[in-house]
């Protein structure tokens, strides 16, 4: 297969693809990329700390077919768009077609549907002083989490249980403030978990898993 033909290339096939982070904050937005990609059956590899010129080197010498890029302030693909091969767009530029999973209103869509039917309607409240509090809350909202959100400069347990008994929450979660760790605290369970995955991804698996 030409490793350029972008629009040949489905889920679940044998050619891997990059995914890379290019930018310290981002890389939880990278890891849930990474996440939705592999839950769709397509095998990937990923950096977590590299340049663009880093990226471009990659496909301009054909170690895969196409690459997904996560900067600062946007998410970009190299690759063929309009028959330009190997250049640097934009995921919101990119030409809107069926086989287009990187464009961004579609993947955040597909993700929601992911976990939209498995949550049940519950209220948690959201505590962190990290700029991924807005995303995260945003993302809550859609899948019909009641989201009560705190913004706290530290960690404090004492001060998460009383939100929890304040607001009538079930769960309690902090969010590390880059998204690297994630608290979790269960008030019918009593448990206090620290866990070091990323907090995106860990937060959605644990309200699928136990809502």
């Amino acid at each position: 297969m030409n490793p350029l033909k972008i629009k040949e290339i489905k889920f679940g096939e044998k050619d891997k693809i990059l995914v890379a982070n290019c930018f310290e904050d981002s890389l939880p937005l990278s890891k849930l990329i990474l996440s939705y990609i592999s839950l769709h059956g397509q095998r990937a590899d990923f950096i977590p700390e590299c340049t663009l010129n880093e990226v471009k080197f990659a496909i301009s010498k054909n170690f895969y077919p196409f690459a997904i890029a996560v900067t600062k302030e946007n998410i970009f693909y190299f690759g063929n768009c309009e028959g330009k091969s190997k250049r640097l767009v934009r995921w919101d530029e990119v030409p809107d077609n069926e086989n287009n999973f990187w464009l961004r209103e579609k993947y955040i869509q597909s993700l929601l549907d992911i976990f939209k039917n498995k949550i049940k309607e519950s209220k948690i409240i959201l505590m962190s002083y990290s700029n991924l509090l807005n995303l995260v809350n945003l993302l809550l909202k859609e899948l019909r989490v009641r989201v009560v959100s705190l913004r706290s400069y530290k960690l404090n347990k004492y001060l998460l249980l009383k939100g929890i008994e304040s607001y009538n929450c079930r769960y309690g979660f902090f969010l590390h403030p880059k998204g690297e760790r994630i608290f979790i605290m269960d008030k019918k369970k009593g448990e206090w978990k620290k866990n070091g995955e990323d907090s995106i991804v860990t937060l959605l698996s644990y309200l699928m898993n136990n809502l």
